[in-house]
């Protein structure tokens, strides 16, 4: 985590606020998030699950980009609700990792709002050829 990250920085102005608890991740829906009225923006979500997934890709060892998203919506979001998010890798192969996401309303057995998978790449070692 650094200052000025938009998806973790607790005091990044617009962002996000995604924060580790426990063994998932939670961030609530505030108003900068709206995209239809009442409800978050799309965007917001899937910036929010790329986060929590880059976290985990990043605890194996070192930085990570996202290569690849896919995000299916299931249910609306509404404003000042809580979500929260498990994620996991689900394989790796050399620098390619892949990972799994879900987010849920509220609590571990609210409705699962939206689902993800990324594919991540991890930076090269200084010794690692270009």
């Amino acid at each position: 985590m650094f200052d000025g990250c938009f998806g973790c920085a607790p005091a990044h102005p617009g962002g996000l606020r995604v924060r580790k608890t426990g063994d998932a991740f939670e961030f609530t829906i505030r108003p900068g998030h709206q995209g239809t009225p009442g409800r978050a923006h799309g965007g917001v979500l899937a910036a929010a699950l790329d986060e929590a997934m880059g976290m985990v890709a990043w605890s194996l060892g070192r930085p990570c980009a996202t290569a690849r998203l896919e995000v299916d919506f299931l249910i609306p979001v509404p404003l000042n609700g809580a979500v929260r998010i498990t994620a996991r890798c689900t394989g790796q192969d050399g620098r390619k990792l892949t990972l799994m996401a879900e987010a849920r309303l509220n609590d571990p057995s609210g409705p699962v709002a939206a689902r993800a998978a990324a594919l991540y790449i991890q930076a090269r070692l200084p010794a690692e050829p270009g």
